[in-house]
């Protein structure tokens, strides 16, 4: 019988579970000191860094991305094909394998990346833009190509030009569907992991984030803290509090978000609340007063509302995390960030120079990619230098079992998107089949979207502990499929209920059974987007990096991502081995290429799909 119980247990075990371990695993619970520890000021560096982390990279990628698809639609057909190939082309390459490639462009330039602040967190944020622009201009390119030709073809006879197009039909029906995008963006950027840890490990670091319960710098967003905390404190009691805050804290921005869209803007409180809790003083509680009394201010501008909350950072003495938290709402609540036509035009400006930046970095990371491969160099080369050429590195690699690596990341991605695969389609046709149980499982999906991540990973590694799944390939597989199944389930669903009801309803009148009905009259439908949803998942499993780095230490058990992070993956390593990492990188990416290409017109249309019908 086609069931929802493998999909539901599988969320309850790996997402809600983990989540309810952080209360109530603790022997000795303190809500006093739970708070104190909420209330740390290496927490509070942590999530002012994310939240800027998040702020900026979202709207600069939305920004870019949708400038970029403006311009590719523009451009002959020729040049479209080009540009999509190379969106796509960096869009399959894996974090950890851009960016530690970005760090040796960038030691072109300096000998450290963390010497000051301003440029570690610049950076930081720099490739994670880089890594974002592809997905956002393919979906927002699509939704562009999607756009009846009537509707411009009315701009146009009405005299608007190009731009004027672009302003008043293209952008706010592309943003529309990149915003449904941007919140998992947002939650992703939040509990950001792989990149400040390959680029910066959290430097440099800040007195005030040096405490007992913690170290922060400038590049520590939340979930890099909660990485560095569950190995270094041995109290549990702290380890889960943080896991706690954090997942309440994502939790609570996530559902302020989505009612904020809808048009309750009352949920802006949530930034000056915040403040009050973090800081507890007279200047936080007088940003709070100030805050009611202009939000209840009627005609005014919601842009108001900063000027409490920046007087509160300036007699505080620093940049709270309920100033930035107000700039990420206000950002989802406006509908037209720039109602200035002057400011929105500058905006414009500086899109468009940002994607010539995109196309430099772009050239920059793979000619040095390309000659880090065929050469043996004991430090990274000039950008004008250029080394014997070699393919010793290829043998190297193999010579340190690199075979074994790249069968570990194929079992780990093909066994997850079968597991997938046999999880979710079950589930997405019991939803199509009843309408309530869709509305629970969206739900239970939701919430699995946002607890999924390193904001659970400290009691889940308990869970692997007890039950015996750490330094397992079985363990990081339960973890890929457990963070498939949201997207996975959304594009099976919407792909099945367009099948006509009739169909189902002439088979159970001839007497077949659910399952039976299921692989002779829905599966052969659906084969299409299986692809779709198997190659995705089979993607995503073979160059998974966090689930590993957490839960395998046994080298034999190594996926590719882990032998490349151990090549050359680490900020300030030793004897980096560049060769080395470049040579396996290629080797990775081929393999990558080869699987993604021939299908990468169908595969991104059913991701596509899943954010242009809004359902997050």
């Amino acid at each position: 019988m086609m069931s929802i119980g493998p999909m539901i247990g599988l969320i309850l075990l790996f997402s809600l579970l983990p989540f309810i371990l952080s209360v109530f695993v603790i022997e000795e619970f303190s809500l006093v000191q739970m708070i104190e520890i909420a209330r740390d000021a290496s927490m509070r560096i942590s999530m002012g860094v994310s939240l800027l982390y998040a702020f900026i990279t979202i709207a600069l990628s939305l920004g870019i991305g949708m400038r970029f698809a403006f311009q590719i639609y523009h451009m002959k057909k020729n040049n479209q094909e080009f540009f999509l190939f190379l969106l796509f082309l960096t869009w399959m390459i894996p974090a950890f394998i851009s960016v530690p490639i970005y760090r040796s462009v960038l030691y072109w330039f300096t000998e450290t990346l963390v010497e000051n602040r301003f440029f570690a967190f610049s950076a930081t944020c720099l490739i994670r833009i880089w890594i974002n622009i592809p997905i956002t201009t393919l979906i927002a390119y699509a939704s562009i190509k999607n756009t009846p030709n009537h509707q411009i073809e009315m701009m146009r006879m009405e005299g608007a030009n190009k731009e004027e197009t672009y302003d008043f039909l293209l952008n706010p029906l592309t943003r529309s569907t990149l915003l449904s995008f941007s919140i998992i963006l947002l939650i992703n950027s939040l509990r950001e992991f792989s990149i400040p840890l390959m680029l910066t490990n959290g430097r440099p670091y800040l007195m005030k984030g040096f405490t007992s319960y913690g170290i922060s710098g400038s590049t520590t967003t939340l979930g890099l803290f909660l990485k560095d905390s569950m190995f270094r404190l041995n109290s549990d009691f702290i380890a889960y509090s943080q896991s706690l805050f954090v997942s309440l804290f994502i939790l609570l921005i996530f559902f302020s978000i989505r009612k904020i869209r809808t048009g309750r803007g009352l949920f802006l409180f949530i930034a000056p609340l915040l403040d009050c809790f973090l800081f507890c003083n007279w200047p936080s509680s007088i940003g709070l007063l100030l805050f009611g009394i202009l939000f209840f201010t009627k005609r005014l501008n919601r842009f108001l509302l900063f000027i409490p909350l920046i007087l509160t950072s300036f007699m505080i003495g620093e940049i709270t995390p309920g100033l930035l938290l107000l700039a990420l709402l206000l950002f989802f609540v406006k509908k037209r960030l720039f109602a200035y036509r002057l400011l929105k035009r500058i905006w414009n400006k500086v899109c468009d120079v940002s994607v010539v930046i995109w196309l430099l970095i772009t050239i920059l990371i793979l000619f040095n990619f390309i000659k880090l491969a065929f050469s043996d160099p004991l430090y990274i080369p000039d950008w004008n230098e250029f080394p014997p050429f070699t393919v010793g590195n290829f043998t190297a690699v193999f010579s340190d079992d690199f075979h074994t690596n790249l069968i570990n990341s194929t079992f780990i991605g093909l066994v997850s998107a079968l597991l997938t695969l046999l999880i979710v389609f079950p589930a997405a046709y019991q939803a199509v089949l009843k309408e309530r149980v869709f509305s629970s499982l969206n739900s239970l999906i939701i919430l699995s979207m946002v607890l999924t991540g390193m904001n659970t990973i400290v009691p889940l590694f308990l869970i692997f502990r007890l039950s015996g799944l750490i330094d397992t390939l079985f363990g990081v597989i339960l973890i890929v499929v457990n963070h498939a199944i949201p997207i996975a389930f959304l594009i099976a669903y919407e792909d099945m209920r367009k099948i006509p009801l009739t169909h189902i309803d002439h088979a159970k009148i001839e007497g077949a059974s659910t399952l039976t009905t299921f692989f002779k009259v829905i599966f052969p439908q659906i084969l299409p987007v299986s692809l779709i949803v198997f190659i995705k998942v089979m993607i995503d499993g073979w160059s998974s990096f966090t689930a590993p780095l957490i839960f395998i230490s046994n080298q034999e058990k190594y996926p590719v991502s882990l032998r490349l992070y151990t090549y050359a993956g680490k900020d300030a390593m030793m004897y980096p081995q560049w060769g080395k990492f470049a040579a396996g990188s290629l080797i990775s990416l081929l393999i990558l290429f080869l699987m993604i290409f021939p299908l990468r017109r169908v595969l991104f249309k059913g991701v596509y799909r899943s954010w242009s019908d809004e359902q997050i």
